[in-house]
């Protein structure tokens, strides 16, 4: 067996060294890019990512909801659930809302927010709730958009809708980078 010089101690030194420096620029190199890194180790494990979700309205999007595509149910007189829709959302301060514009034509009364759910409020004496399915309790699998809003009263729906946003344009290069 070989006897370690002295060289060998340096090497390992050395390498201990430039281990957090390469580290250290990476991160501060990213950081420039506006890219936030809280740990240095999260480096080491970026080459086992496979998906990244991003959920930031109005930064890789440009904030501005419109409604793709609608859906009523049979029973119901679809402008006026159009109508119930605009009220209700006319009260939410989120960004979603805006896709819901139009004239308020009806008093909305014990409006509530729950946050990550949706919005309730009673009209002309109906209990209505407007957001996710789960929020609103119903079961949406038989319906033939792909809607990601809903209204529904006495936990029957009425209307769905299919509410989106745009990318902006520098997102397609930010993301496929």
């Amino acid at each position: 067996p070989r006897s370690r010089g002295l060289g060998d101690v340096y090497k390992r030194q050395a390498l201990g060294l430039a281990t957090p420096s390469a580290l250290t620029c990476a991160m501060a190199k990213l950081n420039k890019q506006g890219i936030l890194l809280k740990r240095a180790d999260a480096l080491e494990q970026i080459t086992t990512i496979n998906t990244v979700a991003l959920d930031k309205t109005g930064t890789l999007t440009q904030g501005k909801f419109s409604i793709k595509q609608d859906w009523y149910a049979d029973t119901v007189d679809s402008t006026k659930a159009w109508e119930i829709s605009v009220a209700l959302e006319s009260r939410s301060e989120h960004p979603i809302a805006n896709a819901f514009s139009g004239d308020v034509l009806h008093r909305v009364s014990q409006f509530s927010v729950t946050p990550g759910g949706g919005i309730s409020g009673e009209i002309n004496g109906a209990n209505f709730t407007m957001g996710s399915a789960a929020f609103c309790e119903i079961s949406p699998e038989s319906l033939p958009i792909s809607a990601n809003v809903y209204l529904a009263t006495d936990g029957k729906l009425v209307a769905a809708f299919q509410v989106s946003d745009s990318l902006r344009t520098v997102s397609y290069t930010h993301l496929t980078l």
